[in-house]
């Protein structure tokens, strides 16, 4: 239909069509979203901010982080600029940044992921999901600081596989029977990486934890100051 014919009906009708969409139905969501670009422009702020947030919503949960950090800049700005922050039963300001937040981990952005999700614990101290996503992303920092203890414990692991593999083939062929040191070497080096391994795992997500209490603390006692 070309848009000099569309009436008032059409586009309410196309409103409230769109609305009614199955929300799991992510892929017709988009698709209807993407063709009909021009057909929502002529929608009022609010009823355009409400249908960019459902389409958001979709490319969320589909998994196109890429194509929503595109947008969502854009649908918080409009947030803020229309007042739109509270919809029933939803944080409408706080969804987005949260998932900004995540999209960004997921894409490998782990710096502005961690800027983001601190904003969002000085917004709201008490929310765990918050503090969740921030554990998760000291970890990953912490993980990749820490390569090289990984990389220590898979020498030692494949160093005690081979000192076995070579008792039990090579030694034995050769003198009829094992060494028993290299079974006591193998299995000492195999216990000793993957102690490490748990060890360092352990003491990086202790560490992570430790920090995002300690960011939910002062963004808690901040908060308090100011209420006073």
């Amino acid at each position: 239909m070309a848009m000099r014919f569309l009436t008032n009906v059409d586009i309410s009708n196309f409103y409230a069509n769109f609305v009614n969409l199955d929300k799991q139905d992510f892929d017709v969501i988009i698709e209807e979203f993407q063709a009909n670009k021009n057909l929502i422009g002529l929608l009022s702020v609010e009823q355009q901010l409400e249908l960019k947030i459902i389409y958001l919503e979709a490319l969320y949960q589909i998994g196109k982080y890429g194509s929503f950090l595109r947008e969502v800049d854009e649908i918080i700005e409009d947030c803020i600029r229309y007042h739109r922050v509270d919809q029933p039963h939803r944080e409408v300001y706080e969804e987005l940044l949260f998932k900004k937040s995540t999209a960004l981990f997921h894409q490998g952005f782990v710096q502005q992921s961690e800027y983001v999700t601190t904003e969002l614990v000085k917004i709201n101290p008490e929310k765990t999901l918050y503090q969740a996503l921030l554990t998760r992303i000291y970890y990953r920092k912490n993980e990749s600081r820490f390569h090289f203890i990984k990389v220590f414990c898979l020498f030692l692991i494949v160093f005690s596989a081979l000192v076995y593999g070579s008792n039990l083939l090579i030694v034995y062929y050769f003198y009829g029977e094992h060494l028993p040191v290299l079974f006591d070497v193998g299995f000492f080096t195999l216990n000793i990486g993957v102690l490490v391994y748990v060890i360092s795992e352990i003491c990086l997500f202790g560490e992570a934890i430790i920090r995002s209490r300690r960011k939910v603390r002062q963004a808690t006692e901040r908060k308090s100051r100011k209420e006073q």
